[in-house]
């Protein structure tokens, strides 16, 4: 068989024009079209990889402000635990305060109570005392005693200082002008004639001048007397010395 060279040539020719149509009319449309879709799939990746990057970079963010968040409430709840505590402190310092005053109030009214129900006590035994001293003392005072008291009496009197004798003459000057002194002398017993002479002496003699008197019986004395003049008053007698040491104690 022999070789053809035209046709070689021919078919070298055909081939060549079949390689450039393909190459014209379908190797570049498909070869623009991969590169789009390779282009198309780079700028997908691109924007994934964007997208990714955004996200990325939210959820950092979201973890930042999470972060941010928890220490802020970690913050705020040091910060309310704290205000709560020194509130609690305060409410629990004023509770104490209240009732350490409320307690030192109870601690007080016991204590007044306490008093009052010993002064009471106290006051109710003085009495007792002295109505039992008065009742002890009443079978023995007689005009013997009375006139050793009144005896008494006078000799003290006698002693005073000029102070003393002073403060009982301004006792005894409120009254009306050119109104003599009066005196009233109380005893238990009736007194004989010589013991009102001595005491108007006394009298006499401590005020300077000269005064009236009237005598009158008082058994409640006991044994003694006493000399009253207005609202002023001195003596010498159980009865009121008795009530004088209840006084002195209850006071």
């Amino acid at each position: 068989m022999e070789l053809d060279w035209s046709t070689v040539v021919l078919e070298i020719i055909n081939f060549i024009i079949l390689i450039w149509l393909l190459k014209r009319f379908l190797y570049r449309p498909v070869l623009n079209v991969v590169e789009k879709r390779q282009a198309s799939v780079r700028e997908s990746l691109q924007q994934a990889e964007d997208t990714q990057k955004q996200a990325e970079a939210l959820q950092q963010q979201y973890q930042d402000r999470l972060k941010t968040w928890e220490q802020e409430k970690s913050e705020a709840r040091r910060e309310f635990e704290e205000a709560l505590n020194q509130d609690r402190a305060r409410k629990l310092e004023t509770l104490q305060s209240e009732l350490a005053r409320e307690a030192d109030k109870a601690k007080a009214a016991a204590e007044n109570q306490n008093r009052q129900w010993r002064r009471e006590v106290t006051e109710q035994a003085l009495q007792q005392g002295s109505g039992f001293a008065a009742a002890l003392m009443k079978p023995l005072a007689d005009q013997h005693l009375e006139e050793k008291l009144i005896h008494l009496f006078c000799e003290t009197m006698d002693q005073w200082p000029p102070s003393t004798l002073e403060e009982l003459r301004n006792a005894v000057n409120h009254r009306p002008p050119n109104v003599p002194i009066q005196f009233e002398i109380s005893s238990a017993f009736e007194l004989s004639t010589d013991i009102r002479e001595r005491l108007l002496s006394i009298l006499v003699k401590a005020l300077g001048e000269q005064c009236e008197t009237s005598f009158a019986v008082d058994e409640s004395l006991l044994a003694g007397i006493r000399i009253a003049s207005g609202g002023w008053s001195l003596g010498l007698n159980l009865a009121d010395e008795l009530r004088g040491f209840a006084e002195a104690h209850h006071e």
